[in-house]
């Protein structure tokens, strides 16, 4: 499949500090008048990845400009799936999106030592 975007290779392909797998289906849930309710399965939602990065400022920088200006923080791209990719020369890659978070904050930065940071973001895996 070619994909329009796809994350940088100037940035880590691999988490390093954490990564996290959210799966799951949207469903609704009907109250009985007795008894356990109901639920059925309305569809698969997306999957949520939470990954976490080790990242200088030059890495930081090129993050920005591609949620900022390449994907303007709502296009698809490809994204290296980190449990999916077994071999790092043979990445195999899912189509995500950034999740923003709160007031639409796209990732998070935090302190790690001189030029080096933590970076959070939360990605959707489309269906």
């Amino acid at each position: 499949m070619a994909y329009s975007y796809t994350w940088p290779a100037g940035l880590p392909q691999v988490p390093q500090k954490g990564y996290t797998e959210d799966k799951g289906f949207l469903l609704i849930k009907t109250p009985m008048d007795s008894g356990p309710a109901k639920i059925r399965k309305r569809g698969k939602r997306p999957d949520v990845l939470n990954v976490s990065f080790i990242m200088t400022n030059d890495q930081v920088a090129i993050l920005q400009y591609f949620v900022e200006y390449t994907i303007l923080g709502t296009a698809r791209f490809a994204f290296p799936h980190p449990r999916l990719t077994v071999n790092p020369l043979d990445p195999q890659y899912a189509e995500v999106r950034v999740a923003p978070q709160g007031e639409g904050v796209m990732y998070n930065l935090a302190y790690l030592a001189p030029n080096y940071y933590t970076v959070s973001l939360q990605l959707e895996v489309l269906p």
